[in-house]
């Protein structure tokens, strides 16, 4: 399982160095929603439950910006509610919140 994380890191990694390669910036999301899926996929192989939550709300987050116009509360509702699950699925140690 560690080898096949890693392997998904590896490929979100890559999606990540595209993303600042795209003409537009609808191009830039879709590409970084590939990223936060296969960033899913790899901390949800090694165990990061906090990881997955947070880039599963960041998948949500791309795509309705691609498909829907946002307004500004719905932008800060994302914020909100990545950080409250982010603390919902943290660490218990203090380490646990240096990803949020």
């Amino acid at each position: 399982m560690i080898l096949l994380g890693n392997i998904f890191s590896l490929l979100g990694s890559i999606c990540s160095l595209l993303s600042t390669r795209a003409k537009t910036y609808k191009n830039t999301l879709l590409i970084q929603t590939v990223d936060a899926t296969l960033f899913t996929l790899s901390s949800l192989c090694l165990g990061g439950y906090s990881g997955v939550t947070i880039n599963a709300c960041a998948i949500v987050r791309n795509l309705s910006c691609v498909f829907l116009q946002l307004k500004n509360w719905m932008k800060v509702s994302f914020i909100l509610v990545t950080f409250i699950l982010g603390v919902l699925f943290r660490d218990k140690e203090i380490y646990g919140w240096l990803p949020i």
